[in-house]
């Protein structure tokens, strides 16, 4: 059974969790290449594959070998990702990324009075807040909402058909995740309701007045988030590729994830640290210009205009980190998972040789 790309996609691997349950004694993960056997045993000539059993060139048919990642290869390998699908990987977050800024500008140009004034003094420069404001207010967060939603969805097949060495347009990724969005939206909304029901726990032990207790268990819960966010985006690559409900998701990524708690959230936070640093010294660019005009220029007006040019590259830096590279990552460890518990190198790797014999 294949993925329901389309009749041109027979090769791509079905990305739906197997029917069997691995036994007790069985390894994680696949050996790194296939035992083939011996050509008169497959009644074919001499020197000839059997057909369907993946080559060697198979085994990284794209910018991803197809075995177990490391540390390396996660901070390496959505650099490459992105560069085999750019179009997809990049190009869909930042188009999201301008929808949502055009539609927030729109919201506050409605709500803000007069931008000087605003500008100087925020809070006194805001409109009593009337129909046509809060109406755009409303509009925004929803399409924030859904840009949010398309934005890491667009990635995951992106990043899963530049693992076979395929590239995808944007127009082909668009439809294969917008049937997915109203399932990514409810995950969203189930993610949120888990949220608050943890913060109002928290709230209600602080009110007893144990106050270090709470500061002690919000410590204790930093690994408890990093795994969480890892969660989230696993069951988010599970939701666009195997075409589940968000409900199964949770159960699906907690199967995967069983068992390799520490290493991801490990491999998680040395990523993200390494991210942080990163976009921290692009943006520190812009904002040492903006910390220089607002010394210099005697007029309000340059500072304006650096102040918004600051806000959209520190928006778009922001784009790329959260959705192109974490998204990228995610997938990949969703992959990888499914490699080290399931054996999947072997579809991928079968898949990319049907895939060279069309």
């Amino acid at each position: 059974m294949t993925e329901r790309y389309g009749p041109e996609d027979a090769s791509v691997p079905s990305w739906e969790p197997p029917s069997g349950v691995v036994q007790p004694g069985q390894p994680q993960y696949s050996p790194a290449a296939p035992n083939y056997p011996p050509p008169s045993a497959a009644g074919s000539a001499p020197g000839a594959v059997p057909q369907g059993v993946p080559t060697f060139r198979s085994w990284q048919p794209g910018f991803m070998p197809l075995r177990p990642l490391s540390l390396g290869d996660f901070l390496n390998l959505p650099m490459k990702a992105l560069n085999a699908n750019r179009a997809v990987i990049l190009g869909g977050p930042l188009l999201c990324t301008i929808v949502t800024m055009l539609t927030w500008g729109v919201a506050l140009a409605l709500l803000v009075v007069d931008e000087r004034d605003w500008f100087l003094y925020p809070s006194l420069g805001y409109s009593p807040l009337r129909g046509e404001t809060i109406l755009a207010l409303v509009v925004a967060f929803l399409i924030t909402l859904f840009t949010d939603a398309a934005a890491r969805a667009l990635v995951v097949p992106g990043v899963s058909r530049g693992i076979l060495g395929e590239r995808i347009t944007l127009g082909k990724a668009w439809s294969i995740t917008y049937p997915r969005i109203p399932q990514m939206l409810l995950f969203y909304l189930l993610i949120a309701l888990i949220g608050i029901g943890v913060g109002l726990a928290f709230w209600a032990l602080s009110a007893t007045g144990a106050v270090a207790l709470v500061g002690l268990l919000v410590f204790a819960c930093i690994p408890g988030v990093l795994l969480a966010i890892v969660f989230v985006g696993v069951a988010v690559s599970a939701i666009v590729l195997e075409r589940i409900s968000a409900t199964a998701s949770f159960g699906r990524a907690f199967t995967l994830m069983k068992g390799s708690s520490w290493r991801l959230i490990g491999n998680f936070f040395v990523i993200y640290l390494v991210v942080w640093m990163i976009a921290g010294a692009i943006n520190g660019v812009p904002q040492a210009i903006l910390t220089t005009v607002a010394g210099s220029s005697p007029s309000l007006g340059p500072l304006v205009g650096v102040t918004i040019a600051f806000v959209v590259i520190s928006t778009v830096v922001q784009s790329v980190v959260q959705y192109s590279f974490l998204g990228s990552l995610f997938t990949l460890m969703y992959v990888d998972l499914r490699i080290r518990t399931e054996g999947f190198d072997i579809d991928l790797a079968r898949a990319a040789e049907a895939a060279a014999r069309r």
